[in-house]
C-alpha cells in the first residue's frame, strides 16, 4: 500500500510509481510531505499526461518526467534521470539548454520547433530533433519554482523531410547533365549538402564487363584519400571497399569495420569517427545488369536502422535511373550531332558549290527538261543576259523570247535529243535585257553540256559562257586603228607639227633618246641623232634640272602609275629661254619592271608669258589699292573729325545741319570703302585676316553697331532680336566690321519704308547673327559670286555706291573665326544672311 505520504501523487504507469517508490529525502526537494501544493498540482498534471513532459524544480533543478517522455532518455539514462540534478544530468547539452532555463526562471516562456539538440543515448551522442515549449512554474510563493517542459521529439519527421530534399535536388540538378559524368558531379554537389545524413560518398561507374572503376563523383574526402580510389580493379590487393562485391552480386554490402578498414576516417559534420560504410550497386533500370556502386558513410550520430538503409537504397534506385537518362541523352546528343554535322556537311558543299557559281568569272545557268525551264542563273547571267526579267522557274523561250528567232532553241534541242555538247566561238546574240524592244548586242563564247541523269538519260543543259563584247569590239577597233594608221601616218605626222606636239621615247636598255623633227628643235638639238638623257638634261636650266631628273627616275619607279610630267627651261642656240612642257608614261612588265618609256615636249613659252604678266597686274592692283586706300584715309579722317566738331556747335540752322550731316555720312562711307580696300590688299597678299580674340558679349556689341548706323541712317527702322547666351571670344572689331556691312547692304538694298531685322542668337557651341531686309530677291545667277570681290549691286535708292568688297570682307572675317556665312533669298521671307560663329576663337595672325 501506499505510504499516507504519496497518496495524493495519482497514475498508474512505471514514472508514477518510481516516483512515489524513490526516497526524495535524500534529494534538494526533501521527502514528499514537505513538498509544497505548487510541486504536487504539477505532478499530479505530469505523470497523467500523456504528451511527453519534463520538470525542473528548485534550485538545483531536480528532474521529473513522465511515461510519454521516457523512451527520449534510451536506455542507459533511465531511471537514473529521476530525482537527477538537472546540470550534474544533462553536462552533453547544459550549454545549449542551461541559458534556456535561465530565462525562464525570469519568468519567461520560451518555443522552438525542430530544434536540433544532440543528446547522449544509447551508447553514444545522437542527432535528435525537438519541438518544445520551457514554461515558469510558481511556487506556493509566488515565485519561479520550477521549468515545465513540454515536448515532442520530430526527429523522424525531419530527417524525412532532409532526405526528400535530396531526392528531389538529385533529380532537379540532373535534368541539365548531358552524360554520366555530369550526373556524378551533380549527384556530388546534391549529397554534399546532406552531409548529415550521408558524410561521405563515392560514386563509381563501371559495371561487372568492365575491367574498372572509375570514380565520377566524391564528397567528404579528399581527392587523393586512400578510402577513394579513382580507379578500382576486380583484383585490385589496396581496395579498400567491397565495391566490386556489390556490382557483382548486384546486393548492398554493409560494412560494420570503418576504423579497421581506414583508421581514423572523419566525414560530415560531426566529429566523432564513422564506424559503418554501405556499397550499394546502381541498377539499371530495365533490372538487367549493374551501372556501378555508391559508396556512403554513415553518420556516427544516426541510428543504423532500416530508416537509413532504406534512403540509401532509394538514393542508389534513383542516381541509376538518372544515370541511364543521362546516357540515353547523350546518345541522343549525340545522333542528332552527327545529323547535324551530316546536314551541315551536305549545306557547306551547297554553299561552297553555290558560292563557286556565285563568284565565277563566268556566265553559268542550268536548265531542266526538254522545254529547258531555268534551274539555276549566277549573277553575270542575271546581269548580262536577263537584266530585270526572272528566269528560274521559266522556259528559255517563255523567259528570253528574243532568243528564239536567233537560232538558240534549236540549238538547246539538238544537244538535249543527241547528248553531244555544242561549243559556239564570239557567237553574237540580240537581247532585250530592258525590256524595251530595244536589242542590244553581246558576243559570248559558250558550251552547251548535257547533263545525265541516274539512268544515263539526259535531264538538263549546263551551260558555260564568257562574255567577249569587249575583245571582240577591242579587236575590231585596234583592226580598224591600225588600217587608218596605215592610211594615214604621214598625215599623223603633219597633224602632231602642226600642233606644236613633238614625241619621244627613251631607250631603257641604252638610255639614249629617240626624238623626231620638233622635239629635236624643242632641245636645240636639230640632227643630233638620239641624245643621250645627260645631254638633254644638260640643255636644261641648271634650277630646273634636278626636279626634271627626279620626275623622270620616279615614273621609272612606278611612282603615280608612272607618269611624267614636267614643265622646264631649255636655252636655245640663240641665247633665249624656251619653257617646255614634256609628258609621257613609263609601263611595265609583269615582273614590275619599266619595258618602254614614251611621251611628248611642247612649247609652252607663250602661255607661261600670258601667266607672267597676269601675276604682274594682280600684284600691281593689289599694291595701288593699299596704296591708295592709305594715302586717303588720313584727309577722310580730318574731314570726318571736322564734321563731328561742327555737329557739336550750337545753333546750327537746319540747311547747315543737313549740309554737315551729309558730309560726315559720306565720309563715313569713304572711310569703311578705304577700311575694305585696306582688308582686301592684305587678304590678298596674306591669305586672309588677322584675328585677335578677346572675351566680349556679341549682343551688346551687335546693339552698338546698330545704334551707330542709326544715327547716319536714322530715317530707316532697324529691328534688334537677341536670344540665348552673348559671351564668348571673338576680335571686337572685326566682328563689328561683320555686323556694319551686312547692315549697311540690307539698308541699301531695301526699300526705305522696310524694316530691316537684325537677330543675334547664342547657341550651346556657338553664336548666331541673322540680318534679313525686305528687298528684292538676289538673281539666282549672282548667288554663286556674291562674296567675290569687286561684286556690286544697284541700292534700291540709286544714290549709294560701293566698291563691291563689303561682302567679301565680310566672309573673310566670319572665315578667320573659323565660322562660315550664308544667304538665303526669296520673294516671301525676304534676304536672310546668316552668321554661323563658334563661341570661343584661338588668336590667329590670320585666316581663311
Amino acid at each position: 500500500m501506499p505510504s499516507p505520504a504519496t497518496t495524493w501523487l495519482p497514475g498508474a504507469g512505471e514514472l508514477a510509481s518510481l516516483t512515489r517508490d524513490l526516497d526524495w529525502s535524500k534529494t534538494p526537494v526533501g521527502p514528499m510531505e514537505t513538498w509544497p501544493h505548487s510541486l504536487r498540482i504539477t505532478l499530479s498534471t505530469l505523470l497523467t499526461c500523456r504528451q511527453p513532459m519534463f520538470l525542473w524544480w528548485g534550485p538545483e533543478k531536480v528532474q521529473f518526467y513522465n511515461d510519454a517522455y521516457r523512451p527520449s532518455l534510451g536506455v542507459d539514462r533511465h531511471p537514473q534521470g529521476l530525482g537527477a540534478r538537472g546540470r550534474a544530468f544533462w553536462t552533453d547539452i547544459w550549454d545549449v539548454i542551461g541559458p534556456l532555463i535561465h530565462r525562464v526562471q525570469g519568468g519567461e516562456s520560451v518555443w522552438f520547433e525542430d530544434q536540433r539538440i544532440p543528446i547522449l543515448r544509447d551508447g553514444g551522442f545522437q542527432e535528435v530533433f525537438w519541438t518544445f515549449s520551457y514554461s515558469p512554474v510558481l511556487d506556493d510563493d509566488g515565485g519561479v519554482g520550477g521549468v515545465l517542459v513540454v515536448c515532442t521529439e520530430t526527429t523522424q519527421k525531419v530527417l524525412g523531410e532532409r532526405r526528400l530534399r535530396t531526392f528531389k535536388d538529385l533529380a532537379v540538378s540532373a535534368l541539365d547533365a548531358g552524360d554520366e559524368e555530369a550526373v556524378g558531379a551533380a549527384a556530388a554537389a546534391v549529397l554534399a549538402r546532406n552531409a548529415a545524413d550521408v558524410p561521405f560518398s563515392a560514386l563509381y561507374l563501371g559495371g561487372a564487363d568492365s575491367p574498372f572503376l572509375r570514380r565520377v563523383g566524391l564528397t567528404g574526402l579528399e581527392p587523393c584519400s586512400p578510402a577513394a580510389p579513382e580507379r578500382m580493379g576486380p583484383m585490385d590487393p589496396h581496395s579498400v571497399w567491397p565495391l566490386w562485391e556489390a556490382v557483382r552480386t548486384g546486393r548492398p554490402v554493409w560494412v560494420a569495420d570503418v576504423q579497421a578498414r581506414v583508421p581514423g576516417l572523419v566525414a560530415g559534420p560531426w566529429p566523432e569517427p564513422i564506424r559503418t560504410a554501405c556499397v550499394l550497386p546502381l541498377p539499371e533500370p530495365t533490372g538487367e545488369g549493374v551501372r556501378g556502386a555508391l559508396l556512403v558513410g554513415c553518420s556516427p550520430r544516426l541510428s543504423f536502422g532500416p530508416e537509413l538503409q532504406d534512403f540509401f537504397a532509394l538514393l542508389a534506385n534513383q542516381l541509376g535511373v538518372v544515370l541511364a537518362r543521362a546516357r540515353a541523352g547523350a546518345e541522343r546528343e549525340r545522333l542528332l550531332v552527327e545529323v547535324e554535322r551530316a546536314h551541315a556537311r551536305v549545306e557547306a558543299e551547297r554553299t561552297r558549290l553555290h558560292n563557286l557559281l556565285e563568284a565565277a568569272p563566268a556566265v553559268i545557268c542550268t536548265l531542266r527538261g526538254p522545254e529547258h525551264v531555268f534551274e539555276l542563273a549566277n549573277p553575270l547571267y542575271l546581269e548580262l543576259v536577263a537584266g530585270k526579267r526572272p528566269l528560274v522557274g521559266r522556259p528559255v523561250a517563255e523567259a528570253l523570247p528574243e532568243v528564239v528567232e536567233q537560232g538558240f532553241i534549236q540549238l538547246l534541242d539538238d544537244v538535249y535529243r543527241t547528248g553531244r555538247p555544242f561549243v559556239g566561238q564570239e557567237v553574237r546574240i540580240l537581247l532585250d535585257r530592258q525590256e524595251t524592244g530595244r536589242l542590244e548586242e553581246v558576243f559570248l563564247t559558250f558550251i552547251y553540256q548535257a547533263r545525265r541523269g541516274a539512268g544515263g538519260a539526259v535531264e538538263g543543259i549546263d551551260v558555260f559562257a564568257f562574255e567577249v563584247t569587249e575583245q571582240v569590239h577591242a579587236r575590231r577597233r585596234v583592226e580598224a586603228v591600225a588600217d587608218a594608221l596605215r592610211r594615214s601616218d604621214e598625215r599623223s605626222r603633219m597633224v602632231e607639227q602642226a600642233a606644236g606636239v613633238g614625241t619621244w621615247e627613251l631607250d631603257l636598255s641604252t638610255r639614249r633618246l629617240r626624238l623626231d623633227a620638233l622635239t629635236s628643235e624643242l632641245f636645240a638639238m636639230p640632227g643630233v641623232g638620239d641624245p643621250a638623257l645627260e645631254d638633254i638634261f644638260a640643255v636644261l636650266l641648271p634650277e630646273d634640272r634636278e626636279q626634271v631628273r627626279e620626275a623622270v627616275e620616279s615614273a621609272l619607279r612606278g611612282e603615280r602609275a608612272g607618269v611624267f610630267a614636267a614643265e622646264y627651261r631649255v636655252a636655245t642656240l640663240d641665247g633665249a629661254l624656251r619653257w617646255v612642257e614634256g609628258r609621257g608614261r613609263a609601263y611595265f612588265g609583269a615582273d614590275g619592271r619599266p619595258e618602254r618609256f614614251l611621251g611628248t615636249a611642247m612649247d609652252i613659252s607663250a602661255r607661261k608669258e600670258v601667266e607672267q604678266q597676269a601675276r604682274r597686274n594682280a600684284e600691281f592692283e593689289q599694291q595701288l589699292i593699299g596704296i591708295v586706300s592709305h594715302d586717303l584715309r588720313n584727309p577722310l579722317s580730318a574731314i570726318l573729325l571736322g564734321a563731328q566738331a561742327v555737329l557739336r556747335g550750337e545753333e546750327l540752322s537746319d540747311r547747315q545741319l543737313r549740309t554737315t550731316l551729309r558730309i560726315q555720312t559720306s565720309a563715313e562711307r569713304a572711310v569703311r570703302m578705304i577700311r575694305d580696300l585696306l582688308d582686301f590688299t592684305q587678304a590678298r597678299l596674306t591669305g586672309g585676316l588677322p584675328v585677335r580674340p578677346a572675351p566680349m558679349d556679341l549682343h551688346v556689341l551687335v546693339r552698338q553697331v546698330v545704334d551707330e548706323v542709326q544715327v547716319s541712317r536714322p530715317e530707316r527702322t532697324v529691328h534688334v532680336a537677341q536670344q540665348g547666351e552673348g559671351r564668348g571670344t571673338w576680335d571686337a572689331d572685326r566682328i563689328a566690321q561683320v555686323v556694319s556691312n551686312l547692315l549697311s547692304n540690307a539698308l541699301d538694298y531695301s526699300p526705305a519704308d522696310t524694316p530691316v531685322t537684325v537677330t543675334t542668337r547664342g547657341e550651346a557651341e556657338r553664336v548666331v547673327i541673322e540680318v534679313r531686309n525686305l528687298g528684292a530677291t538676289i538673281p539666282a545667277d549672282v548667288m554663286p559670286r556674291l562674296f567675290r570681290p569687286m561684286q556690286r549691286g544697284v541700292p534700291t535708292d540709286g544714290t549709294r555706291r560701293s566698291v563691291g568688297l563689303g561682302l567679301y570682307i565680310v566672309d573673310q572675317v566670319v572665315r578667320a573665326h573659323g565660322g562660315h556665312v550664308d544667304v538665303h533669298s526669296d520673294s516671301e521671307q525676304g534676304t536672310v544672311f546668316t552668321v554661323r560663329l563658334p563661341r570661343d576663337v584661338k588668336g590667329a595672325e590670320s585666316g581663311g
